[in-house]
């Protein structure tokens, strides 16, 4: 036998080192693996046992405001043109742009020398009207008792002469026919004539009464006409004072003066605007309300709150709905609406963007608790209430009215109750936590 080794002795330590590699090969592939499993399964266990970390608060009572937010524009709360009523050349000027004015201030001045010389034609025309219609009264009492009541005298005057005449006579006569020296015929006829004269100067004397009367009404139409004249005098006077006093251009209300659109020496008239007044001390912002939020709000009742980036931080002003537009507008759903806010220090300047709060629905004392706490599984709304062993339960809630901040609890929770309101995502019914502090 040699010294080299056999077949069967090779063959057998290539077995044995098979053997041993397929050994090696499960030990590390699926003993290490195992072993993996295990060390997971104890993480897992121990993350399952750890207790969640969350803050807490309690359930109190306070308001819960109905919040609907819109983006709006500030605007003056009215805005007028000032115009000249009289045309005429602008002769001087009294406000500038940014000025306040009152009502009644004057602005600008128009040329008034046509008007002037009109106005002195006027009271002339005045003074004529007097003096003529107390000359015509008085020519038509003269004339009147030359042509009526003279006349009418003159004859009743020459009647009462005839009469006296042949009642002299007629004395006479009888005395006469008594002594039988005339005839009773004589006598009759003469008594006759003195009949008549009587007759006559009844007649007379109406007709003297009828021309006095006649004067009368004449004198009263004089009178009459001649308050005529000076009343359209008096009139035309008033007429030309107003013109003047008209070219005196002047503020219509209190406000600012936002343009000046005139120079001393344009010319100036009621179709051409000359200053713009607007209104600030209170002011309007305008927006477009939702059509699904305008049966919300009432005009005259509905609050709101404005902000500007003009004033961050500040606090918001307040204003009330006042106006909601007749009709919607097609393309975007919506109405306009205008919010009056109390400007007195002038913060709010028109053209200014705002952020707007309107305020429709409010209400006080009620449970409530933050947005954040609650938990939306389909159409049900939960939140995590803190119990015994720092462990929550899952408590379903009904709610009412919301704000962005807070909702109202209708049921589901009682005043004092702790709410998990940071750090629910995840919790489950039992589910132990640990509360952070606040």
């Amino acid at each position: 036998m040699s010294g080299k080794p056999s077949g069967l002795w090779i063959q057998a330590a290539f077995l044995a080192a098979v053997v041993a590699a397929a050994v090696a090969y499960f030990y590390f592939a699926y003993g290490i693996k195992d072993e993996k499993a295990m060390v997971t399964g104890k993480e897992a266990r121990k993350v399952e046992k750890a207790p969640a970390p969350v803050r807490i608060e309690t359930v109190s009572r306070g308001d819960v405001t109905r919040e609907i937010a819109l983006v709006g524009t500030i605007a003056p709360e009215f805005r007028l043109d000032v115009v000249a009523e009289v045309p005429g050349r602008i002769t001087a000027l009294h406000a500038e742009q940014g000025d306040r004015v009152s009502e009644g201030r004057p602005l600008a001045e128009v040329e008034r020398d046509i008007l002037d010389l009109q106005l002195d034609q006027a009271r002339i025309a005045l003074e004529m009207a007097d003096i003529s219609a107390r000359k015509t009264v008085l020519d038509a009492q003269r004339n009147q008792v030359q042509s009526g009541v003279d006349a009418a005298l003159a004859g009743l005057n020459q009647v009462r002469t005839n009469k006296i005449n042949v009642e002299r006579e007629l004395s006479r006569l009888r005395s006469l026919h008594e002594g039988g020296s005339i005839s009773r015929s004589q006598l009759d006829s003469l008594e006759t004539s003195l009949a008549s004269l009587a007759d006559q100067e009844t007649l007379a004397a109406a007709q003297v009464s009828q021309a006095r009367a006649a004067l009368a009404l004449f004198e009263a139409q004089m009178e009459d006409l001649a308050k005529a004249r000076k009343s359209q005098a008096e009139s035309a006077l008033k007429q030309a004072s107003i013109q003047i006093e008209k070219t005196k251009i002047k503020a219509p209300r209190d406000g600012f003066v936002n343009r000046r659109l005139v120079e001393r020496g344009d010319m100036a008239g009621p179709s051409r605007a000359l200053f713009e007044i607007v209104g600030i001390d209170r002011v309007k912002v305008v927006v477009d309300l939702p059509e699904t939020l305008f049966a919300r709000v009432e005009e005259g009742k509905t609050r709101a709150e404005v902000s500007t980036d003009a004033h961050p931080g500040k606090p918001p002003f307040a204003g009330i709905l006042t106006r909601l537009g007749v009709s919607l507008n097609p393309a975007s759903r919506s109405i306009s609406a205008e919010i009056i806010v109390e400007n007195p220090d002038l913060r709010l300047r028109p053209g200014m963007s705002a952020r707007v709060r309107v305020l429709p629905e409010s209400r006080g004392d009620v449970f409530r608790i933050p947005l954040g706490a609650m938990v939306q599984e389909g159409a049900d709304r939960y939140v995590f209430v803190l119990g015994p062993g720092n462990s929550v339960r899952k408590a379903k809630i009904e709610t009412g009215l919301s704000s962005p901040a807070a909702i109202e609890i209708v049921s589901g929770l009682a005043e004092g109750d702790a709410i998990v309101v940071k750090g629910n995502e995840g919790l489950s019914d039992g589910c132990p936590v640990v509360v952070l502090g606040k």
